[in-house]
């Protein structure tokens, strides 16, 4: 059997940002308000005296909120946004160099250069080091080439397991697309 202050925390950590309020508490623990202030002061003091422990417990309103402790909020927070803004920093050429990796098994720096009609070496070497891509092997080809896949890295970027996760694309579609708006630039060329 759990204790009131072991039952207090959860619901403390369960409604995290919502905060849940002394009434809530009462109701659902059948305990008395005086017992509820005494644990909540407990587990702050817990909180506080251990230096291990993220969490602090603060009350605002009419709600008790278990919170992360400012100077480890701050420090999570600069090294997020250093992510994000590396993560937000992709060009297009980036994004265009991911996808094509992401959606052709065993790709190669010419099937890309292929598709894109552009040299792809300086997004590979971007994209190896953001550690998005990662080189699988050797090709068969003329050189054998380097065989590029994308990495768990960028699977959970996307909140994906793996690449049988990603939005399904009719490729087939696209080309016919692009061939249509080719012949009609070529016929408004001439």
């Amino acid at each position: 059997m759990f204790t009131n202050k072991t039952l207090i925390e959860a619901l403390l950590f369960i409604n995290g940002d919502e905060g849940v309020a002394i009434s809530d508490i009462k109701k659902i623990l059948n305990v008395e308000t005086d017992e509820i202030k005494a644990v909540v002061t407990e587990l702050q003091k817990k909180y506080i005296d251990d230096e291990e422990s993220p969490y602090t417990i603060k009350f605002f309103g009419s709600k008790y909120f278990l919170l992360t402790k400012p100077e480890i909020k701050q420090l999570i927070t600069e090294k997020t946004n250093t992510m994000n803004k590396r993560v937000n920093a992709l060009s297009t050429a980036l994004i265009e160099n991911l996808a094509i990796i992401a959606y052709t098994p065993d790709c190669t720096s010419s099937k890309i250069a292929f598709i894109r009609n552009n040299d792809p070496t300086p997004q590979l070497k971007k994209l190896l080091s953001l550690g998005l891509i990662t080189i699988t092997g050797q090709g068969t080809g003329p050189g054998t080439p380097n065989l590029y896949a994308v990495t768990p890295k960028f699977h959970n970027l996307l909140g994906i397991k793996n690449n049988s996760q990603l939005p399904k694309v009719d490729f087939t579609k696209i080309i016919e697309e692009n061939e249509i708006n080719l012949f009609h630039d070529l016929e408004e060329e001439q």
